[in-house]
């Protein structure tokens, strides 16, 4: 008599540890996003990268809530045609899939975006060829501000666990966003109280008014050129509005003198750099500026004040720069001790001083600045 042999079991696949590693990972890509950068458009974009990139899907789209909180706007994507995506606009609370997702707070799949009614958009999908779609909300204690949507060119791509990772990954996400927006508003404020307290210092004199705000839009731009990182770009910009405080102390006769200055009264110019320095060492919130306001009067071959003995690469990148903004704006604006020179013969100035008492790299950024202006 022949034995029954028993087919052997069909090993499942392990979706639940699966689903468990990949959460564990999209855990630390959102994570690494969090603490690489604050800036909202940047977390955004990653967000979708890394949702595509986990999820090995071709497209993904991140809508946030508008602040009437009747309609969602598209304000991330990744992989998906600009022109064509961008044509659906915002979305009504309530309407097309991601609508119903911020309105019922639950995750939906849907198996064919070209033959599903609910999915207002089909002649959209089929210019993108995008099949199937997985939207889930964005939750960040108890509110639902968002929707992260993801896109498949097969039909019935996603399932449940597909549903359950990205929601995970989806949570991650959402305390990214609320944090970036929390610093946006934090910086919105410490910007403004910045602004106003270098406006209250160049109002001091009336032929300085508006002179900080003006460095600080030389330097952004040549930090823009030489690739900064935006936590250098935000010191640059406080110390572009501070880098004066220190003159606060100084007699507005001698800062408007028109005959050369007395051995004393420069001395007393001279150490500017470091009162300011001082004055900021004492606010834990800015001693991040101290270095830059310190030595933005360096000379890049060494010399100049406060300190002559520091040159080249020991001076602070933001202080080589504010040293080239500064100098700049000084020339190209009228002074009781000097005429203002035309942008051509500030430039000129530049040039020649480039390498002593400026950064050639600086000096070439400012040029390339002022040609992409002059071409726009």
């Amino acid at each position: 008599m022949a034995q029954n042999k028993s087919k052997p079991k069909r090993q499942s696949k392990q979706r639940p540890n699966l689903l468990q590693n990949k959460g564990v990972i999209a855990f630390y890509e959102v994570n690494k996003s969090i603490i690489s950068t604050l800036q909202l458009p940047l977390v955004l974009k990653m967000i979708t990268k890394k949702a595509c990139q986990i999820m090995k899907t071709k497209g993904c789209s991140l809508r946030l809530l508008h602040k009437n909180r009747k309609e969602l706007i598209l304000e991330a994507h990744y992989g998906l045609k600009n022109r064509s995506y961008l044509r659906k606009g915002n979305i009504k609370v309530g309407e097309s899939i991601a609508g119903r997702v911020l309105r019922e707070n639950r995750y939906y799949i849907i198996k064919d975006l070209f033959k599903d009614s609910r999915y207002q958009h089909n002649f959209i999908a089929r210019k993108e060829n995008l099949r199937s779609l997985l939207s889930v909300p964005l939750v960040h204690r108890l509110k639902t501000f968002g929707v992260l949507s993801i896109y498949s060119e097969s039909p019935a791509y996603f399932c449940k666990e597909d549903a359950r990772l990205l929601s995970m990954f989806a949570s991650q996400a959402a305390i990214a966003i609320s944090n970036a927006r929390l610093y946006q508003r934090a910086r919105a404020n410490y910007l403004g109280a910045i602004r106003f307290l270098a406006n209250a210092l160049d109002a001091k004199d009336s032929y300085t008014a508006g002179h900080s705000e003006k460095v600080a839009e030389i330097a952004l731009k040549i930090a823009a050129q030489l690739r900064l990182s935006e936590l250098q770009k935000d010191a640059l910009q406080y110390s572009s509005y501070l880098h004066d405080l220190g003159k606060v102390g100084i007699d507005i006769n001698t800062l408007r003198k028109q005959d050369p200055l007395t051995r004393a009264e420069w001395e007393t110019i001279q150490k500017h750099p470091q009162v300011g320095a001082e004055i900021i060492n004492n606010i834990e919130v800015l001693s991040n500026l101290v270095p830059i306001i310190l030595h933005h009067h360096a000379h890049y071959s060494g010399g100049g004040y406060p300190d002559k003995d520091i040159k080249f690469d020991q001076i602070p990148i933001g202080s080589r720069i504010l040293a080239v903004a500064d100098a700049y704006e000084a020339m190209i604006s009228h002074r009781p001790y000097q005429k203002s020179l035309s942008a051509e013969q500030a430039s000129s100035e530049l040039e020649r001083c480039s390498g002593t008492q400026f950064d050639p790299a600086v000096v070439s950024a400012f040029k390339k600045a002022q040609q992409q202006q002059g071409s726009n």
